[in-house]
């Protein structure tokens, strides 16, 4: 035995030896009267084998159904309930044919009228001709399990890089075996009452055959009906355009460990550190990130727990358009000299749709970039936002006595930016697809100060 399943091993005989070797060094030390010393490593002792306990034994091993609603202004139709199930990980530890067959039926429990998986249904890394038979037999077992599944519009799923490490062609003939339409790069529509819609499925991205191919992927969708996406990594929702009603992908684990304060210090790809786990809305396009079920590398989750998904996805009802600056203008000006900036906006921001992504910022659906400009007695700072990259942020300081202007970058830019340099504290608001709306009314010192707010869809002044 070795690797992930010595670890589990470990992790037991700690659970058991552990108390056993606590009291044994906490009575030396009360026995040579160092009370606050044995009070303290008792204290510390148990925090880390009650924690330990809790990643390593109990909570892989649980599973939670989480529900999530999902409004698409792509997509049509009655809303659609869908049951998403990922990263299974037969034959790693805490993962059997049981546990498959519990979890079908907590799915089935829930009604979905489409189940999707997202692929990595053999645990472990090695290929499946240098594993034994009972293992094998194991992970095969576990993917025929999805036969149970119930769901009027069927169930549809995509391979993951534990499958193609495995034996894609194995682990695809037992999906189709079990009902499940295996989608590598292939489109199919579906028809149900009230609107048919297309799902599109990409291959793995260690597909020992073809690498993901979105573009033609989608090129197989013959008319315009609404498209979900599936995925199991993230990464290719880079290359899904606007388009696409929901893109639904798996593979982090949501970091399998999320620590207080430091996050999740481990990401599966390149991409994972962006879309970790959960909903993310990048200029209209949705993409929602399922932490699966199973473990791989470590048999450990912590503020992770393994979760099947039951997601509602339903057409987005649109705000009015505001399509001129000058009524964005009116918007914002009033809250310049509000005398309460700060609140005003987010209050704005929540009437007009807009969604808080971190303290202060709020990002929106629009495809156009927009300059805000706040102006003080002599320096002003500027922000754009690109809607094809919600992310990446752009500042700049402007002085009246020095004439710099120059543009740097930011990853996230956050208010010390334009303060470290002089300018004005930003608060920037959601204006319904045009812009962000931006009150440089609080100076450095904190206090109210006399400014002006500009709207502009120019990407770079001057």
């Amino acid at each position: 035995m070795a690797g992930p399943g010595m670890v589990l091993v470990l992790a037991w005989v700690s659970a058991a030896l552990g108390p056993i070797v606590a009291i044994v060094l906490i009575r030396r030390l009360l026995r040579g009267r160092r009370i606050f010393l044995a009070g303290g490593l008792g204290a510390f002792i148990a925090a880390g084998w009650g924690l330990g306990v809790w990643a390593f034994l109990i909570e892989p091993a649980t599973l939670t159904v989480r529900h999530v609603t999902v409004e698409s202004a792509t997509w049509q139709g009655p809303p659609l309930r869908i049951g998403v199930i990922s990263d299974t990980h037969v034959a790693a530890p805490h993962t059997d044919v049981a546990r498959i067959d519990r979890l079908v039926a907590r799915m089935n429990a829930e009604h979905p009228e489409l189940v999707v998986l997202l692929g990595d249904y053999a645990g472990g890394h090695e290929p499946a001709a240098v594993r034994r038979q009972p293992e094998q037999s194991k992970i095969i077992q576990g993917v025929e399990a999805f036969a149970a599944l119930s769901a009027p519009l069927g169930v549809h799923g995509v391979l993951g890089n534990h499958d193609s490490w495995y034996d894609d062609t194995a682990i695809s003939a037992a999906l189709t075996r079990s009902g499940v339409r295996v989608l590598d790069n292939r489109a199919e529509r579906v028809a149900r009452p009230g609107g048919a819609f297309w799902i599109a499925g990409l291959a793995d991205m260690d597909s020992p055959r073809e690498p993901p191919r979105v573009a033609a992927t989608l090129d197989q969708v013959t008319d315009a009906a609404p498209v979900l996406v599936l995925t199991h990594w993230p990464d290719p929702f880079a290359d899904v355009p606007a388009g696409v009603a929901l893109t639904l992908a798996g593979h982090t684990h949501c970091g399998q460990v999320n620590l207080p304060m430091f996050g999740r210090l481990v990401h599966a790809s390149r991409m994972s550190e962006r879309w970790a786990c959960g909903l993310y809305d990048e200029g209209g396009r949705k993409l929602f990130v399922t932490g699966g079920v199973g473990v791989s590398i470590l048999p450990v989750r912590f503020r992770a727990p393994p979760e099947i998904v039951i997601l509602t996805l339903k057409r987005s009802i649109p705000a009015p358009v505001a399509d001129t600056p000058d009524l964005i203008n009116d918007l914002c000006a009033p809250f310049v000299s509000s005398g309460r900036p700060r609140r005003a906006f987010e209050e704005a921001a929540v009437a007009l749709g807009g969604r808080r992504l971190a303290t202060g910022h709020y990002a929106f659906p629009g495809p156009r970039s927009v300059v805000l400009e706040g102006v003080g007695s002599d320096r002003e700072c500027a922000v754009t936002w690109d809607g094809d990259q919600a992310r990446r942020l752009e500042w700049t300081t402007f002085s009246r006595r020095t004439g710099h202007d120059g543009w740097t970058s930011s990853s996230w830019v956050r208010d010390r930016d334009c303060a470290r340099s002089g300018g004005w504290f930003l608060q920037m608001t959601d204006v319904m697809g045009t812009g962000l709306c931006a009150a440089l009314s609080i100076n450095n010192a904190g206090t109210q100060a006399t400014t002006t707010v500009r709207v502009s869809t120019r990407r770079q002044r001057r």
